[in-house]
């Protein structure tokens, strides 16, 4: 009798449950792909898709705006506004980047676009590593130095840093008892922009370009004040054709180089600079590899430093020389004799001046001493063939000296060009060699 009521009882829910589900579920699941590479394909396959957002990574958020007015895509355009080859060009055209991405992720409403960048390093160093055994010492170290400003710049107010890589090598064999001799190898890599200028800082040309140079320095010690030395050089420099703003852009050139210097000096340090006579005389024969041509190139420097009164410094120099070489290889004056002359825009391919200075103290501390002092100098200067430019006045100038050191770690210098008025200024910060 149980066994039939429960037959029933189920025969029952049986016919009345059924009725009171709800009608079969169907269920969709849609899948979108995480980034992909955005592709011109995909472009042309869903032109009137929609950019519901534009993402830039690997910039710091403070500079993702330049970015977004360089590149000119914003959510709301079409994907078929978005020319891939064009945003690659306009990001590279600013050398900030190593590194250029475009991705995609698509969802209901359009596509998410991410722009993925990966900024130039800015300063990288090697440790220095020394090898020795009983006799040999060595070392070395390399550096990448900034390429660009830490902000970044847009195209038309592109950052004229150089980007630079460095390697140094030293040999030295202590044996050698009074006949020392020092052997040293240096590569430098830099892109660089130059300009030329006139004693008036009239511009003669401007150019930009890729430098390397390989040196090689083996300096032989036979007394305390004679040291002479055997150099070889290779220099290479790739000028920048396309660079809007050159000024009589010279060509390319590369040259070969061997020379000898010969320096003698009685320096010895008294107070904060070197005391005594100094000359040094260096002559290159170089061998232009395009032209293939031999040049031949001269430098002097004559230096005499003096004690008048306690601790001040009467100084005269005369410098002079001509490298008649390729504009892209001239290198640049510097220092004494060269005060009145445009800093950093003034050229060794012929040259010859002299100058008087007078220095005294200001200042002394426990590390270090301020000094000013005042010169006169006068100059004949060549930058191009056939013509030159004279110069000469007065001026005035401060140094900070470390003690020990004979060179200054900064100085400052102003002066007059009586003969154009050029008024003529200059500031460094570390030793100058």
């Amino acid at each position: 009798m149980a066994v039939r009521f429960l037959i029933l009882i189920l025969t029952f829910l049986a016919a009345a449950i059924p009725p009171l589900l709800p009608a079969p579920l169907a269920s969709t699941i849609t899948y979108f792909p995480g980034p992909v590479p955005l592709t011109e394909e995909e472009i042309k396959e869903n032109k009137d898709r929609k950019i519901v957002r534009f993402d830039i990574v690997g910039v710091e958020r403070e500079n993702q705006h330049i970015i977004r007015s360089i590149v000119d895509l914003r959510a709301g355009d079409y994907l078929a506004s978005l020319d891939l080859g064009r945003m690659r060009t306009q990001l590279e055209t600013t050398e900030l980047f190593s590194q250029v991405g475009l991705f995609f992720r698509p969802n209901r409403e359009g596509y998410i676009i991410t722009l993925r960048l990966k900024e130039k390093k800015e300063f990288i160093i090697l440790p220095f590593f020394t090898l020795s055994r009983s006799d040999v010492h060595a070392g070395g170290a390399l550096s990448v130095m900034p390429d660009s400003d830490t902000e970044l710049q847009t195209p038309e107010t592109e950052s004229s840093r150089a980007g630079r890589i460095r390697g140094i090598i030293r040999y030295s064999n202590p044996h050698f008892q009074g006949q020392s001799q020092d052997m040293e190898v240096i590569f430098k890599g830099d892109q660089l922009l130059h300009t030329h200028a006139w004693p008036d800082a009239e511009i003669i040309r401007q150019f930009k370009g890729y430098s390397a140079n390989l040196d090689m320095d083996w300096r032989f010690r036979s007394d305390s004040r004679f040291s002479p030395s055997v150099m070889i050089s290779y220099n290479l420099f790739e000028v920048d054709t396309g660079w809007k703003e050159a000024v009589n852009t010279p060509q390319t050139a590369e040259l070969v180089s061997t020379g000898v210097e010969l320096v003698y000096s009685d320096y010895y340090l008294l107070h904060y600079f070197d005391d005594g006579f100094q000359t040094a005389l260096r002559l290159n024969q170089k061998y232009l590899l395009q032209d293939r041509e031999n040049i031949f190139s001269l430098h002097m420097t004559a230096d005499w430093n003096g004690n008048p009164l306690f601790q001040h410094r009467l100084h005269a120099g005369l410098r002079g020389g001509f490298n008649p070489v390729s504009p892209v290889l001239l290198e640049f004056l510097r220092g004494p004799g060269h005060f009145l002359l445009p800093a950093t825009r003034s050229v060794d391919r012929l040259y010859f001046s002299g100058t008087l200075e007078y220095e005294i103290p200001m200042h002394y501390n426990p590390w270090g001493t301020l000094t000013a002092f005042i010169f006169a100098e006068s100059g004949l200067y060549s930058p191009v063939e056939e013509e030159y430019g004279l110069y000469y006045g007065p001026g005035i100038g401060f140094h900070l000296y470390i003690h020990g050191l004979s060179s200054p770690v900064i100085g400052a210098t102003l002066g007059i060009n009586i003969d154009t008025g050029y008024i003529a200024s200059s500031f460094y910060a570390g030793i100058q060699l």
